[in-house]
């Protein structure tokens, strides 16, 4: 393979000369035409291996061709010959390097292809065809190229260090999302590599827990907790599921006060199920219903676009004494017909999914309940609902935090492992379970013993 540099008047005039020098299998790799003093300049590429099987023809005259309309391709000419300088062979490089860091999937990082990155104007493409058709249709030389004294008008390529920094951005970009994304996974997963040489990674309890919910890195952990303890997972399945379900058990058993306060304040996301859950609190014999209990409902301040329905019709139909207020000073005035009553519920507006306007809400509802003592906060959270926004970090950081924690919908769910996992980590204790619609029998007091038999099945 040879590559020679041959200037003339012209580019025609060139091209002419590389062909008598060099023979007819000459290939064009790039063109300038003169500017000022400088002649015109091309660049090609002969492969020696064909031009020695085959002789040379004996040089000849170049002929007089009538030149027809140029026509220039868009891989080829003044334009493109500057784009290539502009993008050298590091940047080519790095731009396929960058086409590389894309994932599949959703939520997955895309990067933008490289022929899109370094350029401006017309470019060249794997699809563009080498050679364009023929204006007349019939093949001849220099029909590709403009004649001596036609101007042929450049692109604006960007500046090599201007296109070198343009490529840095976008990998800085890619590489910052890819970085998120690896950053989500990697709490989603907490850390958890569960690796092959762990023995009791192939156990059949092993898998169980996993199909139930539970993430690898708690399994995991419960099952070094049971070596530590002197526990051999080798033994019999059904005696180790038990050793396993009182491990669970010890994990989400949080101690509670066994007396509910007086005060009952519910918070919790929209389709928690709140409501529900304080209409069977004080409907029920065994709750709230034996204590004369009333219920206030504190509204949103401003309802427009957000989908809020006030209960205080529901709770009458069920012959609830309830107020509804939304000013402190309502809340005052309420609070000062509760004396003949000896159980008190306040049912709050949803708590936006964005942090910052939770607080904004769970600052507003503390205002208004500060006078109430003693007080217990309850968050209630449909189990059917993603739980990875509600960790116990999330918790320290409300203005109102919660000290008890309230399930419904439990019976839409198959595997209550991820509950289970959830409480791990949350470490609240569990007040209320809500199994159903019924009211009010479809609520029962939370017991971790019954929670981890009917997890695991055990009987």
């Amino acid at each position: 393979m040879k590559i020679q540099t041959i200037t003339g008047s012209s580019i025609h005039a060139a091209l002419a000369e590389a062909r008598r020098l060099l023979g007819d299998d000459v290939v064009l790799l790039e063109s300038v035409p003169p500017s000022g003093s400088e002649p015109a300049r091309i660049t090609v590429m002969i492969d020696e291996t064909a031009a020695q099987a085959a002789p040379a023809p004996a040089p000849v005259a170049p002929p007089v061709v009538e030149e027809p309309t140029p026509l220039v391709p868009a891989g080829y000419g003044y334009g493109a010959a500057k784009r290539r300088r502009a993008s050298d062979v590091a940047s080519e490089e790095n731009a396929r390097l960058l086409e590389s860091f894309s994932t599949a999937g959703d939520g997955s990082v895309q990067a933008l292809p490289a022929s899109a990155i370094l350029h401006d104007g017309p470019h060249r493409t794997d699809d563009t065809p080498s050679r364009q058709p023929y204006p007349t249709g019939k093949p001849g030389r220099g029909r590709l190229f403009p004649d001596d004294g036609e101007a042929v008008r450049p692109s604006s390529p960007l500046p090599a260090h201007a296109a070198t920094s343009r490529l840095e951005e976008l990998l800085e970009a890619q590489l910052k999302l890819l970085h998120n994304r690896l950053d989500a996974m990697e709490r989603r997963l907490d850390g958890a590599v569960v690796g092959a040489s762990q023995r009791w990674v192939a156990h059949p309890l092993f898998a169980a827990l996993l199909g139930q919910g539970l993430r690898p890195a708690t399994v995991a952990s419960l099952f070094e907790s049971l070596i530590e303890k002197g526990h051999d997972p080798n033994t019999d399945v059904e005696k180790l599921k038990w050793v396993l379900g009182h491990e669970v058990r010890s994990r989400i058993a949080m101690p509670a006060s066994r007396q509910s306060a007086a005060t009952q304040v519910f918070i919790g996301p929209s389709g928690a199920g709140k409501t529900s859950l304080a209409l069977k609190l004080t409907t029920h014999p065994n709750f709230f219903a034996r204590r004369n209990p009333t219920v206030i409902v504190i509204a949103p301040e401003d309802t427009e676009g957000v989908p809020y329905q006030n209960p205080v019709d529901l709770y009458r139909r069920f012959g609830i004494p309830v107020q509804s207020v939304t000013t402190e000073e309502e809340m005052e005035q309420a609070l000062g017909r509760l004396a003949s009553f000896d159980q008190v519920l306040i049912d709050t507006p949803p708590i936006p999914a964005h942090e910052g306007q939770a607080r904004k809400t769970l600052l507003r509802i503390r205002r208004m309940v500060d006078g109430l003592m003693p007080l217990e906060v309850q968050f209630v959270l449909n189990a059917t609902r993603t739980l990875e926004g509600f960790e116990a970090d999330y918790f320290k950081r409300l203005p109102l935090q919660p000290g008890t924690v309230a399930l419904t919908h439990l019976d839409e769910i198959a595997g209550w492992g991820r509950i289970a996992d959830w409480l791990i980590r949350l470490q609240l204790p569990v007040r209320f379970v809500s199994m159903g619609p019924k009211t009010p029998d479809d609520l029962t007091a939370f017991s971790p013993t019954w929670f981890v038999e009917r997890m695991m099945e055990l009987g």
